[in-house]
C-alpha cells in the first residue's frame, strides 16, 4: 500500500503512513487507504475501529506521552459545542477503552471507536475531527482534518 508523505503542503510518496508536519509536530496515521487524502480518516459507520496515531516533533523524534492527558472530538459543525463523538485517556477523564496509550515513550496512541460512536450518524458524509494533548503544561492540537463516515449496508450481524 503506498500512502502519502505531506510536509508543509509538499506531498511525497512515503509506503508505511500517512505523515503530517502540523505547526511543531509530525502526526502519521497508521494503516490509511491510499486514496484517502492527507490525514483524513475513513470508517464504516457503526463498525468497530482502531485509529492509530503517533506524535513526533519536526525532527521526527517522538513526543513522550506519558503524563500527557489526550482527548479526540468529532464534530458535524466546528462551531457547535457538543462533540458528536468525544474520546479522552483516563488521564484527561476518559478511559483506556476510549484512548489508549499504547507506547507512551514512542508517541503512539490509539482512538478506539465502537459501533456506538457512528451507527446513530449520517453516512457518506465529511465530519471535523481534532486530537489534543497537555504536553509540558500547555494544550496543543496536533492534528485537524476531516473524518468521512462511509454508509455500511448490513447492520445486523
Amino acid at each position: 500500500m503506498s500512502l502519502q508523505f505531506v510536509s508543509l503542503g509538499i506531498l511525497q510518496a512515503k509506503p508505511e503512513n500517512v505523515i503530517v508536519v502540523f505547526e511543531r509536530f509530525i502526526v502519521s496515521i497508521a494503516d490509511q487507504p491510499e486514496d484517502v487524502p492527507e490525514r483524513q480518516i475513513e470508517l464504516f459507520r457503526g463498525d468497530d475501529h482502531t485509529v492509530e496515531f503517533t506524535v513526533t516533533n519536526a525532527a521526527g523524534t517522538p513526543i513522550d506521552l506519558t503524563n500527557s492527558p489526550i482527548a479526540f472530538s468529532v464534530k458535524k459543525n466546528p462551531q457547535k459545542d457538543t462533540a458528536l463523538i468525544l474520546k479522552r485517556n483516563s488521564l484527561a477523564g476518559g478511559s483506556d477503552s476510549e484512548i489508549l496509550v499504547i507506547d507512551p515513550v514512542a508517541g503512539r496512541f490509539n482512538v478506539i471507536l465502537v459501533p456506538t460512536d457512528t451507527e446513530d450518524l449520517d453516512g457518506e458524509i465529511l465530519y471535523l475531527y481534532d486530537a489534543q494533548i497537555i504536553f509540558s503544561g500547555k494544550k496543543l492540537t496536533i492534528v485537524k482534518d476531516r473524518l468521512y463516515l462511509r454508509q455500511d449496508i448490513t447492520t445486523e450481524v
